[in-house]
């Protein structure tokens, strides 16, 4: 006697749509993780936003007179509300910056000494808007202020106190800076990106982002 499966008729009909519902069902699952998920980008903009390339491209210079300056129609030097210096980053940088932010799911939080001058998230978001219309990213938080003379030489530690007083579970995190004033850990950890202050946030520091979440 030959014994073999009759699998009743219905079967062929319901079992690729019970496939589809249970794939669909793991990547809601999947996408509800990485949702959950909290990665942090801490951002520096002098250097980083801004360059000496881009200083040069407006005519300006340095980072540090782009951070307080710009030209005005008489192509004199004048001072520059910090509510408006936005419009004076790159925008290559600015663009890589809304790449990275969106297809790596970070949120940013601003390590940078504008910090002592833009104090609310919401108006780093204002700020972000102000240069890329209908900006879809989030400022997470501001890292914890020193004296701004000292600032440079605490940047890593100011990262580390905002990390240990996070209300919230940090899932990873990256550092975006052209100094390296880091802890011994962020930089072993390879938490630290070190950017070249003279050409900005570029195509280099976007692929090491990509290999460091294809892990």
């Amino acid at each position: 006697m030959i014994n073999f499966w009759v699998f009743p008729s219905f079967l062929p009909k319901i079992l690729p749509n019970f496939l589809i519902r249970k794939d669909r069902r793991l990547i809601i699952m999947k996408n509800f993780k990485s949702q959950t998920e909290l990665k942090l980008l801490f951002l520096d903009i002098d250097g980083v936003l801004n360059s000496e390339s881009s200083g040069i491209a407006l005519g300006i210079g340095s980072p540090a007179r782009i951070n307080r300056y710009t030209m005005n129609k008489n192509q004199e030097l004048v001072y520059y509300p910090h509510s408006k210096r936005s419009l004076l980053w790159s925008d290559v940088s600015v663009g890589i910056l809304l790449k990275i932010i969106q297809e790596f799911d970070y949120q940013i939080v601003i390590s940078s000494s504008w910090r002592h001058f833009v104090e609310s998230t919401k108006e780093w978001e204002q700020m972000f808007n102000l240069y890329h219309h209908g900006f879809t990213g989030k400022v997470y938080g501001i890292t914890p202020k020193r004296s701004y003379a000292l600032d440079d030489l605490t940047r890593g530690s100011c990262i580390e106190e905002f990390l240990k007083d996070c209300p919230d579970q940090v899932d990873d995190y990256i550092i975006l800076d052209d100094n390296s004033d880091m802890t011994k850990t962020q930089i072993e950890e390879n938490k630290f990106i070190k950017i070249n202050g003279t050409y900005g946030l570029c195509s280099d520091e976007y692929y090491k982002i990509k290999r460091i979440n294809a892990k």
